[in-house]
């Protein structure tokens, strides 16, 4: 009787051991949310790429009410290249595309809450009303915002042959860094589609790091050519949907989801 004790015991010391291991594991696993906007602009209906200036506002003051540490590119970029450990409640955030209604919504926002971000530009918009202008960026530029790459033509560079796609990655900083004069270090990959010699162009091109979607098998963002975004949209707008997504095992779980 005596024995078979000892080996209940055994079994739970061993399962609590193994229940506690898996559960240091995952919060090591933490990893640092940079978030994916596009529009900030008043629409009738919910989309994956829009969300409202109410909207967004009350996103912003969620991350200042709760305390969270927003960051830029570069900082997490360093970070991430020195392997040190960021606090739980860190965050990024990007915007793609550079449509002015990021200047006209979401920049006064971000100033009044004194929150950095990273609009990627489109190298082909900067004569296009719809985008941001020289002078939009130079102003936004003066008050926390960055700016990288988002390619010449925001078309998917997968659809093209090497030489187009050195083209879309070389060229878009080339274009960027003469219309902004100042350096352009970070590449967001159009629709998150890219492929390892294409992290090499782009390294090759002098980007410090490169962002993608949810694509791609580095789910802990430790190449910094492909990391990882959680896009936040309308859809957000409960504290729970963004604990969730700012927890920093989102994009873990979502692998659990989808392997694939």
């Amino acid at each position: 009787m005596k024995k078979v004790v000892k080996i209940i015991l055994l079994g739970i010391a061993v399962l609590f051991i193994s229940v506690c291991g898996f559960f240091i594991w995952v919060w090591d696993q933490y990893t640092v949310p940079v978030l994916m906007y596009h529009n900030v602009e008043v629409l009738d209906h919910q989309a994956p790429n829009w969300v409202s200036p109410e909207e967004f506002d009350w996103q912003m003051s969620f991350l200042r009410k709760h305390h969270y540490n927003v960051i830029t590119l570069t900082e997490l970029v360093d970070r991430i290249k020195a392997g040190s450990k960021m606090p739980h409640n860190t965050v990024a955030i990007t915007f793609d595309d550079g449509n002015y209604n990021n200047y006209q919504y979401a920049y006064p926002i971000l100033k009044k809450y004194k929150i950095p971000a990273t609009i990627f530009l489109i190298a082909s918009a900067f004569e296009n009303k719809s985008f941001l202008s020289e002078s939009n960026i130079r102003e936004m530029a003066k008050n926390g915002i960055a700016f990288g790459s988002h390619t010449v033509s925001h078309a998917y560079l997968l659809d093209f042959d090497i030489a187009g796609q050195r083209r879309e990655i070389f060229e878009s900083k080339k274009i960027i860094e003469e219309r902004l004069g100042a350096p352009i270090n970070f590449l967001a990959y159009p629709i998150g589609g890219f492929s390892d010699p294409i992290k090499r162009m782009t390294q090759e091109a002098g980007f410090k790091a490169a962002f993608a979607t949810n694509r791609g098998s580095d789910r802990f963002n430790h190449d910094v050519y492909e990391l990882k975004r959680i896009r936040l949209s309308s859809r957000d707008h409960t504290p729970v949907e963004m604990v969730v997504k700012l927890s920093g095992y989102y994009n873990y779980f979502r692998m659990l989801k989808n392997p694939n």
